[in-house]
Order: structure tokens, then C-alpha cells, then sequence
């Protein structure tokens, strides 16, 4: 992230995703919802996965309600992209997993990994 910011993302107790941001002067920003796909207020999730990308930017995946596996991505510049569904495999419009986990490669490649589906 952008000047030394760290996020972190967690399930609440109600299902929803929240995120905080610890600040490069190690203020935290407070937990606020993370707005669901086109713009909803919240998105439901079972499990979420972070990280850091070179660029600065975090690269955030979740396991939907539905059981497939979305992304979303936090900018350096402070902005987040729309979620999308992550692809799944010979064409399938989804990728369905119980777990996730991410890492970022200094080449800016990620690597994704689902567990179960």
C-alpha cells in the first residue's frame, strides 16, 4: 500500500467483510464495511485473504455466500476496484472454494490458492 499503509481485512460476527487501515504516522483509519459488488453496502463472505502488492496496492479475495471465490483490489491511490468473480477452470464463469489464501510476487504476478470447493 501506498506510504507505508497496512490493511486488514476480517469477517465480522455478522457475515459481512470490514476493513481497517493502519496509517504510515500508526494512526489506525477505524473499521468501516467493505461496500459489496456494484456498489452494495456490504459483502457477505465466509472467508478473506490479503496482500500486499509491489505496486502498492492490496489485492483482497473472499469466498462469496455463493461459494465462489471473488477479488477486489485496493489502489495505492487509495481507491478500490468493482469485486469480480476469479475464473474458474475449462471455462467455467466461477471458481467455487471453502479457504483462500494470496501473495504477491515482487514481479507484481499474484498467486492464488482455493481450497475445497
Amino acid at each position: 500500500m501506498s506510504n507505508n499503509d497496512a490493511q486488514i481485512v476480517a469477517v465480522g460476527n455478522d457475515g459481512n467483510l470490514y476493513r481497517n487501515i493502519r496509517l504510515a504516522n500508526k494512526n489506525w483509519q477505524g473499521w468501516g464495511q467493505v461496500q459489496g459488488a456494484g456498489g452494495a453496502g456490504t459483502f457477505s463472505a465466509s472467508t478473506v485473504a490479503i496482500s500486499g502488492m509491489s505496486n502498492g496496492d492490496a489485492q483482497v479475495i473472499a469466498v462469496g455466500n455463493d461459494g465462489d471465490i471473488y477479488r477486489m483490489t485496493r489502489l495505492a491511490n487509495t481507491s478500490f476496484t468493482d469485486w469480480a468473480a476469479v475464473p474458474g477452470a475449462n471455462g467455467a464463469s466461477a471458481f467455487a472454494a471453502r479457504r483462500v489464501a494470496i501473495t504477491g510476487e515482487p514481479t507484481g504476478s499474484r498467486y492464488l490458492v482455493g481450497i475445497g470447493g
